[in-house]
């Protein structure tokens, strides 16, 4: 059964209303497990039982992890003034639902979906997405993409548009304040980042601590600090010299990661200070747009009638 890139407009029968309401109204587990027999079925993989790191497995032993979520309103934060009517609202569960026609059409419609714990050392392929109340959208890339898109991540600043960009210590010296105090703080920043890169035991760094031994890139740092100790440097040659380094760091940064640091909203880590290979997405209404038309790794969209007819036994 292909996938669409066209969008479903398709009236749905009672039964497969209700299999798409059932689907909304799972818990979590339950919910991830029927994406996992959807993705089975469309591509012909196996389900794989017991405890294993990974969900489903090709014939030729490609192992493939799945994680999707629903797509529904972003919740305002519960405070004593809407506690009540916000409790009452999540009686209908309905009410919460995004269609994906209406998205596009209303452009105040927020969301934020989370695709948590991705560890691309225990699979070779993941397929991921959202289920809108209208339709399904389906993305898939190999373990290797999504390593070299964590290592970007180790060297720019998460962003809510896929745009690359520095750390902010690196950020702070490009566009520095003549404070001759602040000269050798900012410094010792960028280059705390650096090793605090060397340091980190998540196993999505260690591509990341190569790329630092192999570029040389502690060693300006390293050198600007030297002298600044050292030789007492004027605070305007101090800034011309770590103005220069840093642009230098900017630049090969943008054309190292002009791709891979492209992907919106994602990260090595799981939790602040967890250090585990744990990483996690936001897919949301702001970088949507970018996951389907831009990022290459949308595969098309399914609808629930044909998902009613891939899950029959």
């Amino acid at each position: 059964m292909p996938l669409s890139n066209e969008l479903h407009d398709l009236e749905l029968t009672d039964d497969e209303s209700k299999l798409r309401d059932g689907i909304f109204n799972m818990n979590t587990r339950r919910f991830g497990r029927v994406a996992e027999f959807m993705i089975a079925k469309l591509y012909g993989f196996s389900v794989v039982e017991g405890t294993t790191k990974y969900d489903l497995e090709s014939d030729d032993g490609i192992k493939i992890e799945v994680k999707f979520s629903k797509a529904e309103y972003t919740e305002d934060d519960l405070n004593w003034n809407n506690c009540l009517s916000i409790c009452m609202r999540n009686a209908n569960p309905i009410s919460r639902r995004i269609s994906y026609v209406d998205f596009l059409e209303n452009e105040n419609i927020r969301f934020d979906r989370n695709i948590e714990q991705i560890k691309a050392y225990e699979f070779d392929k993941l397929y991921y997405g959202l289920f809108f109340e209208d339709q399904i959208a389906i993305f898939s890339m190999s373990s290797e993409e999504l390593k070299d898109i964590m290592t970007a991540q180790f060297f720019i600043s998460p962003q809510k548009s896929p745009k690359p960009s520095v750390d902010k210590s690196i950020d702070l010296i490009v566009n520095f304040p003549r404070r001759k105090s602040e000269i050798k703080k900012t410094v010792g920043k960028a280059k705390e980042k650096l090793q605090a890169i060397e340091n980190s035991n998540n196993q999505y760094a260690e591509d990341a601590k190569s790329f630092i031994v192999e570029n040389d890139m502690l060693e300006p740092w390293n050198s600007v600090i030297c002298d600044i100790e050292l030789n007492g440097l004027t605070s305007e040659n101090q800034l011309e010299r770590i103005l220069n380094i840093g642009n230098q760091y900017v630049a090969f940064c943008q054309e190292k990661f002009s791709d891979t640091g492209r992907f919106p909203n994602i990260s090595p880590f799981q939790h602040r200070g967890n250090d585990k290979a744990e990483g996690q997405m936001h897919i949301n209404n702001e970088n949507l747009k970018w996951h389907i038309e831009e990022s290459g790794f949308f595969c098309g969209w399914i609808s629930y009638k044909d998902l009613y007819e891939l899950l029959k036994p």
